[in-house]
């Protein structure tokens, strides 16, 4: 017996069984051993042997509501995370709703970074230091050197 070998054999061409895990939901089911020149399944027992593997935890594969799997934007990236995150492909309105939370929350992130002062504080900073190191001074006379 190989391993993964559960002493059944296949209904279309008579060779043995194995456990196999379906590559989407990682649940197991029996396969012919000579896949894939033979497409024989069978539902898994529950009083079958276990598969011999360990039982790694497989991510679905998920795709963005409109279609595609590539993020080209911040608001696609927080779908995907999303839909990994429940373990499926989001509906359009999900998705859609997931979209437009992401958006408002990175507003509300820009808002906050603008109205809390940071913003004015790293350019005070930013202009200070290129004053400094080009020796000039935006919108004045320039500095008399030392």
């Amino acid at each position: 017996m190989t391993s993964g070998d559960v002493g059944e054999t296949c209904d279309r061409c008579g060779w043995t069984m194995v456990v196999r895990r379906n590559s989407s939901t990682g649940e197991p089911f029996l396969g012919c051993s000579q896949f894939p020149a033979c497409r024989g399944t069978r539902p898994l027992r529950s009083g079958a042997v276990a598969d011999r593997r360990p039982n790694r935890a497989r991510s679905a594969r998920v795709r963005l509501s409109t279609g595609g799997r590539y993020a080209r934007d911040f608001p696609d990236v927080m779908e995907l995370l999303v839909a990994r995150l429940v373990g499926r492909t989001l509906s359009r309105s999900e998705g859609c709703l997931v979209q437009v939370l992401a958006l408002l929350g990175l507003l509300a992130i820009v808002y906050l970074f603008v109205a809390s002062g940071a913003f004015m504080w790293i350019v005070t900073w930013v202009s200070e230091w290129l004053a400094g190191q080009f020796k000039f001074q935006f919108g004045g006379s320039p500095r008399p050197s030392p």
